[in-house]
């Protein structure tokens, strides 16, 4: 957990140095993770990010694929954001929607590492926004990831936050 505190105070920089220095688990994450938003770049993308983030909870992996949990509160604003994406209730009164693929690959901002990609270009996400969202894990230490949220523009992702999962 201490880890955790000291991530919430770094910069963007420090983020992304502590990022490019960790690599991808031994073991792709299962189960429900507690997540934070760390960072996001005020632009028409973090805008969309920013909004959201006072809603997130984490990420509830399963078998090589995962949803988003969000507040019931989120609803209306995700509705507004991406209304063709569901929200299912989940057992424990949240929502679960915006759904991703989980696995290895390599860094699409940081080819020299080895990441878990989350990419949200899955046929089961009917929403173009969302398509376009690819997330990137590394391990920082037992039960911490570190999260780089990346958004497609064309043929390239640019990075526009990091996000931290804890278990």
């Amino acid at each position: 957990m201490g880890a955790g505190v000291k991530l919430q105070s770094m910069t963007g920089a420090q983020l992304n140095g502590l990022f490019r220095g960790a690599s991808a688990p031994h073991l792709l994450p299962e189960g429900f993770l507690r997540g934070r938003i760390l960072t996001a770049v005020v632009d028409p993308y973090g805008t969309f990010i920013g909004g959201v983030c006072r809603f997130w909870l984490g990420k509830r992996f399963r078998g090589g694929a995962g949803m988003n949990v969000v507040t019931p509160g989120a609803r209306p604003l995700l509705r507004t954001l991406a209304y063709s994406q569901p929200l299912e209730r989940a057992a424990d009164g949240n929502l679960e929607g915006f759904p991703f693929a989980v696995r290895v690959d390599k860094g699409w901002a940081d080819p020299d590492i080895e990441v878990v990609a989350l990419d949200y270009g899955v046929e089961s996400n009917p929403s173009p926004l969302l398509r376009r969202l690819r997330d990137e894990l590394v391990h920082v230490e037992d039960g911490l990831y570190l999260g780089k949220i990346l958004y497609r523009v064309e043929e390239a992702y640019r990075p526009v936050g990091f996000f931290s999962l804890e278990v």
